[in-house]
């Protein structure tokens, strides 16, 4: 009798590979092989999954050849018989689907067991034969506590209880770093930003990213990297020293007494940078004397002072 349900049967993915079915391939092609899993399917449909051997019916069924179904039933070993060879069958699916049913069949008395026992329960409360008195002993096992419900209380209370710590749970406090840690972290990951400018920016702000409270300065210190305005590039001085004819060597000249001039103006404008480094060198060579102007003053103010350029 079919079961008139949608059912489920387990297919091995690696199935085309076994040597029964290779055989079946081999002459029947894709469509042997579709056949054969069709053919499970209405097996899976029948009670006791066995079909009845009706190839004719089945091929209608099917669509395909009355032959066809014969061949792939009798022919591969795939299908057993029984004793009057009036039904055939899959032994190794009847295995499968009695596995399974077994399982269903556990799972289904477990549920009907702990529906009984909290009625039961629920009866007797009302009876008043349960003794509801605390106790600090745990309770013997008894006929309402199943593997079941005990399972699915447990569940129940350890959800419910991690429900509760998340939305109890509060944020770590913030603490706003230092001056000092701003510039140590700047140093450390190489970021090109003023620790100054986003140390005071933050202070002065609260230490918020619009209206939320920041957790992670670090954080807001990598990101204020492209709120950095950039700074000036500086054209590298090229000097050259090739020959040429009078023209030529005149427009270098000049080229060159500019260089030197905007070198020096860099040295004056950034104390201690590589800039004064080389106009000290060129101090001492005689050249800044070979376009007038005049030694780099002893201790840089950072403004400058050279009328010689204009």
């Amino acid at each position: 009798m079919a079961k008139n349900k949608a059912g489920y049967f387990p297919h091995d993915s690696n199935a085309r590979n076994d040597t029964k079915i290779i055989n079946l391939r081999a002459r029947h092609g894709a469509e042997g092989y579709g056949v054969y899993f069709m053919l499970l399917e209405r097996l899976r449909d029948e009670s006791d999954y066995m079909s009845v051997t009706d190839y004719n019916a089945i091929a209608f069924d099917l669509h395909v050849s009355a032959g066809l179904i014969k061949s792939v039933v009798n022919d591969f070993g795939l299908f057993a018989f029984t004793p009057d060879g009036e039904r055939f069958y899959s032994e190794r699916f009847s295995a499968q689907m009695r596995s399974m049913d077994e399982t269903a069949k556990k799972r289904s008395d477990a549920g009907r067991e702990a529906v009984m026992a909290r009625w039961a329960k629920k009866n007797d409360e009302k009876a008043g034969t349960v003794d509801k008195t605390p106790s600090n002993t745990k309770p013997n096992t008894n006929v309402y506590e199943t593997y079941y419900e005990r399972n699915t209380n447990k569940n129940r209370i350890e959800k419910k209880k991690e429900s509760i710590e998340k939305k109890t749970k509060s944020p770590r406090a913030f603490v706003p770093p230092a001056l000092s840690d701003v510039e140590e972290y700047v140093k450390a990951a190489g970021l090109d930003i003023s620790p100054a400018r986003f140390y005071e920016y933050y202070t002065a702000n609260g230490w918020k990213a619009g209206r939320s409270q920041i957790v992670d300065w670090k954080a807001a210190a990598r990101s204020w990297q492209a709120k950095e305005p950039a700074k000036p590039k500086h054209t590298p001085f090229v000097i050259d020293t090739g020959d040429g004819n009078a023209e030529a060597d005149k427009a270098r000249a000049e080229q060159d007494r500019k260089d030197t001039e905007e070198m020096y103006r860099r040295a004056i404008e950034q104390p201690g940078s590589r800039y004064e480094a080389i106009v000290r060198a060129w101090e001492k060579n005689g050249t800044l004397a070979k376009y007038g102007l005049p030694p780099l003053p002893a201790n840089a103010t950072g403004t400058t002072t050279h009328e010689a350029t204009t």
